[in-house]
């Protein structure tokens, strides 16, 4: 009986060695704090999101416009079975992320239009202040966004797009010893091939960087002698004009990529000769 006792303890303390081994190995190999990402507080939507969510469907599914306006405070708490605060709430809410605004005295939200403002103040101050890293990092942004804009323009654009675009393109011709007029037609251009693609989504993104636009187009042409760079930047938006017009989205969408190219080369080649001085 006591080698039976002996045996049991010794077992038993090698079971205990061994759960002791396990732990510890399990623990080794799990992440440390540092890599475990913080644990959010869960969020519970309350009656007010829920309105303002279902009025967000609303306005989209109706189809309501900007100038367009929601119904009354009151006929909407009938609609939902909510009370007046808590519509009062969602609105608060839809007027804060710029989708509606009321108007004192008066029944209903009113729908907004789109404004790109706070996307046009971010990117021009960017642009302002950076240097060339900035306007390079917008130019890779823009190379993708603006050859399917080309792309898409010369499968879509219809007759009035493409008198724009060769009235603009004309026009930039005609000053290219007149920098500022110059640079001005330049952003012109793309804003007006942006329109022409039928995307409002693709128009609203490149007038939001219509003012960064204009300042890297300044900084492209100031890394090189000017005349001469202008001349290089008019004959690549003849290309894009005219594979527009020949409805030949391939063409545009090699110009557009040469058009980049050029430009993100030239300013890196001068960041490069900077750092060797």
């Amino acid at each position: 009986m006591a080698t039976s006792s002996s045996s049991l303890s010794s077992s038993s303390q090698s079971i205990k060695l061994f759960d002791r081994l396990t732990a510890a190995a399990m623990l080794s190999s799990m992440p440390t704090t540092s890599d475990v990402p913080p644990l959010e507080k869960v969020r519970v939507h309350t009656r007010a999101d829920q309105v303002a969510a279902q009025l967000m469907r609303y306005i989209e599914h109706a189809g309501l416009g900007p100038g367009s306006r929601l119904p009354s405070e009151v006929q909407l708490a009938k609609d939902f079975g909510v009370s007046r605060p808590v519509v009062r709430e969602a609105i608060r809410e839809l007027t804060g992320k710029g989708i509606v605004h009321v108007v004192n005295g008066q029944a209903g939200a009113i729908i907004r239009p789109v404004e790109i403002d706070p996307l046009l103040g971010f990117f021009d101050r960017a642009t302002l202040v950076g240097a060339d890293d900035t306007v390079l990092e917008l130019l890779e942004v823009r190379r993708g966004l603006e050859i399917t804009s080309a792309a898409l323009a010369a499968r879509r654009r219809g007759d009035d797009d493409l008198a724009r675009l060769t009235e603009v393109t004309r026009a930039m011709a005609d000053h290219l010893d007149d920098e500022e007029h110059y640079i001005d037609l330049d952003v012109e251009f793309h804003v007006q091939l942006a329109r022409a693609t039928g995307n409002t989504m693709m128009a609203l993104l490149v007038e939001s960087i219509r003012g960064a636009l204009r300042n890297a187009v300044r900084r492209g042409l100031e890394t090189r002698d000017q005349p001469a760079a202008r001349k290089v930047v008019q004959a690549i938006h003849d290309d894009i004009l005219h594979a527009v017009a020949a409805g030949d989205a391939d063409a545009a969408e090699r110009a557009m990529a040469r058009h980049f190219d050029v430009a993100i080369t030239t300013i890196t080649a001068r960041r490069s000769a900077e750092e060797d001085l």
